[in-house]
């Protein structure tokens, strides 16, 4: 099964240094010694087996931006199941020059769109407003709200040009995210992306929900083995339940045929990594969602159990963290089946938590907040329930 994945934007925006850092276990660091993408670079990334995205990583220099929107038109957005076009803050950031740079940009953006509407109706569309770390602080969310509100914009008037396409009637639901290579938020971003090309989704997670219920975990979920971006994730049935996965069949346009947005996502949808962090948090640090005092933080890791609430971005810091804790495994001094990330046991004095491996592709994080559970039962039953989850992936991905 594959699914063909268009990744747009002017050169220098950072597409190839996200796809190497999320797809190629490069660290942030690393990609400085990227080059441009010419023309454009394939890959076929293998995802939870046989789920392959067919990534087209398309080079942004103008000449090849017109040539992808001319001459290679119908080769290049047919048959599309995601668009991510990134978006470089800091360039469109830059006085008259940075304007100029935006406009360009926006039209590429329209452009793109129209042929998606032409070839690819059906895909899906997502903007990443990347570098975010490099805007000033205090203009973060007003700059990133701007730019959400404009991009949709010209997302309806695509639309309404293309109003004689039935397929276009309703428009394309236009998903944004505030992106940086330094913080977790491009984990959640990707993760998003990855879980609406993911058959049968709520099937896996009604399975879940039953082992966390089995195993009186307050959180369960599942990470792709080796790009560790979030799958899946749910609660038991007598926890709180969580934000739900990305669920493209839930979002529906109004009888008018414009999507609504309301008051959350209204231009800053995608932005809540950098909101309700105590003031001298930098961006993409810190791991609960509002504190009164910065000793806090000292108190709490990954999971943030203190009454301010749970980090609503804490699985796509585990995925940063772990994938970091993989790439330093494998650099120690000793046989690579000595050095092979397997599994991860925390103990806290409110919780305990469980990362192990679930199936050939996956692995899965237990959440515990009953100190009367062993964690030997919870071990025994990631065990038991392996074969099962194998058998069901396999039956999702040929559906």
């Amino acid at each position: 099964m594959k699914r063909k994945v268009l990744l747009m934007g002017q050169s220098g925006c950072g597409k190839t240094s996200m796809r190497s850092l999320i797809f190629s276990s490069y660290r942030a660091a690393d990609t400085r010694r990227l080059g441009s993408t010419l023309d454009v670079e394939h890959s076929h990334v293998r995802f939870l087996g046989n789920l392959v995205l067919n990534l087209w990583d398309c080079g942004g220099q103008q000449s090849y931006m017109d040539s992808y929107l001319d001459k290679q038109r119908s080769q290049v957005f047919s048959t599309v199941g995601v668009l991510i076009y990134v978006f470089d803050l800091v360039g469109a950031e830059g006085g008259e020059e940075g304007i100029e740079e935006w406009e360009r940009d926006l039209r590429y953006y329209k452009d793109c769109i129209s042929a998606l509407y032409q070839y690819s109706p059906d895909a899906q569309v997502f903007c990443l407003l990347h570098k975010m770390d490099l805007v000033d602080k205090s203009r973060r969310a007003a700059v990133y709200s701007s730019r959400v509100k404009e991009l949709r914009r010209k997302s309806r008037e695509v639309a309404q040009a293309a109003a004689n396409a039935r397929a276009a009637a309703d428009g394309f639901r236009v998903h944004c995210f505030a992106t940086s290579i330094w913080d977790e938020s491009l984990y959640r971003a990707w993760s998003r992306i990855v879980q609406t090309q993911i058959p049968a989704l709520g099937v896996l997670e009604r399975h879940l929900q039953q082992l966390a219920d089995t195993c009186s975990a307050s959180e369960v979920v599942v990470f792709e083995r080796t790009t560790f971006l979030v799958i899946a994730k749910t609660a038991s049935s007598s926890a709180a339940p969580l934000s739900s996965s990305f669920n493209k069949d839930s979002i529906q346009p109004s009888s008018g045929g414009r999507y609504i947005y309301d008051e959350d996502e209204e231009g800053l949808e995608g932005f809540r990594d950098t909101q309700g962090r105590v003031a001298s948090t930098p961006l993409g640090s810190g791991f609960i969602t509002s504190s009164t005092h910065p000793a806090a933080h000292s108190e709490t890791v990954a999971f943030g159990t203190r009454a301010a609430g749970l980090d609503p971005e804490r699985f796509e810091k585990v995925s940063e963290l772990i994938k970091n804790f993989k790439l330093s495994c494998q650099k120690l001094p000793a046989k690579s089946s000595q050095c092979e990330f397997q599994a991860v046991e925390l103990k806290a004095p409110n919780f305990s938590a469980y990362i192990d491996s679930l199936t050939s592709n996956t692995y899965i994080m237990l959440l515990v907040r009953d100190p009367s559970i062993q964690m030997a039962s919870i071990k025994l039953n990631v065990q038991l329930a392996r074969d099962h989850f194998e058998r069901l992936q396999a039956i999702n991905l040929r559906s």
